[in-house]
């Protein structure tokens, strides 16, 4: 669901906090750098190929790490939660986060799931401030990316006890003044919006094209599907007079024509899937945007996002499409392993390199 969040809203950089395992190495096209602590709440950089991030510098504990991208210095933190954790949150952001800034190239962008706030209009709940952030925004001339509209507050967070804005950018004037938007993404996989954030930066991005076509298993089990095939099949049947022998009349006619059917029923799908998660994503809006109790909120939006995981749910049985029958779970019940096998084939499988004749 991730990889999905990555390519429908085009991402070129995401900064992913409580990453507690090695598992984001999956997504094709992107590169992952890590950095997981001992407290296995923890930060990384997953960022497009093409796109170079030098002198990573990592925090000990993992809660935070920062990368040099062009003229940028970008960090990314995730501060102790909960107000028992006040002073580790204080000590954390007064005490670890300057190690991140040796790098510092003048323009900062400086991002975060804080777990604090500075100003009370940033929740409907308790009021939890931090000194130790306040002095180091004012200290780097920092500004919060975020100018929302001031009669509809919008949250990143929402709880039983509340809605809060903790998930917060903060750039420097020169870059405040390349941002051409900002805004707040629903993330059904987690309990938190994400941030999304677009800068005006001249970047040169690899793109990749489409991989090869495979049949989606799913759709030979739907009736209209198979009343088609069998409408097509009678009809190749007749044309058999037309070749000089069977094997020519299935390459030349059967796979071209069986495979139209199934291209067309697979588009159709996909666009009626589509159609549908766009329209759970604007029912979550709509919820974000309604005024009400947080409780009800917070169950309305437990409601669609568990509808748009059924969605994703369906997507990632084609996984089982590229594994062997042993390596198939009971259930069709899918585990992190038969994606990292699948992973592992599809290394086998790609060409990096072409030798020519001459060498």
């Amino acid at each position: 669901m991730l990889d999905a969040l990555l390519r429908r809203q085009e991402i070129d950089i995401l900064l992913v906090k409580e990453v507690t395992y090695h598992v984001l190495n999956d997504f094709q096209g992107y590169t992952t750098k890590y950095n997981i602590g001992a407290s296995r709440r923890d930060t990384a950089f997953v960022a497009r190929d093409g796109i170079n991030l030098e002198n990573i510098i990592m925090s000990p504990s993992g809660r935070a790490m920062a990368a040099k991208l062009r003229e940028i210095w970008m960090i990314t933190v995730y501060a102790p939660f909960g107000t028992a954790m006040k002073q580790e949150r204080e000590r954390f952001l007064n005490s670890e986060l300057p190690y991140l800034l040796t790098g510092e190239t003048g323009h900062i962008l400086l991002d975060g799931e804080f777990n604090c706030i500075l100003e009370a209009s940033e929740t409907t709940g308790g009021f939890t401030y931090s000194r130790a952030l306040a002095e180091l925004v004012h200290g780097l001339a920092l500004t919060d990316t975020w100018q929302g509209n001031p009669t509809r507050k919008v949250y990143t967070h929402y709880s039983a006890s509340g809605a809060t804005r903790i998930d917060r950018f903060y750039a420097t004037r020169e870059l405040l003044e390349r941002k051409m938007l900002v805004e707040a993404i629903v993330a059904p996989f987690t309990d938190h919006l994400a941030v999304c954030l677009r800068i005006s930066i001249d970047l040169p991005c690899m793109r990749r094209g489409r991989g090869l076509w495979k049949m989606d298993s799913f759709v030979i089990t739907e009736n209209a599907c198979t009343e088609k095939l069998r409408t097509l099949w009678g009809q190749l049947q007749r044309h058999k007079g037309y070749f000089s022998d069977l094997t020519m009349w299935w390459d030349r006619l059967c796979k071209k024509k069986i495979r139209q059917v199934f291209r067309r029923e697979q588009a159709g799908h996909r666009r009626d899937c589509c159609m549908m998660e766009n329209h759970l994503y604007e029912c979550v809006y709509d919820v974000l945007q309604r005024p009400g109790p947080s409780d009800l909120t917070l169950f309305a939006l437990h409601c669609l996002k568990a509808k748009i995981m059924r969605l994703h749910s369906r997507r990632l049985q084609k996984i089982l499409n590229d594994n062997n029958d042993a390596d198939r779970p009971d259930g069709d019940q899918l585990t992190i392993c038969h994606i990292f096998q699948t992973k592992q084939r599809r290394a086998k499988r790609t060409i990096y390199s072409l030798r020519a004749g001459t060498g």
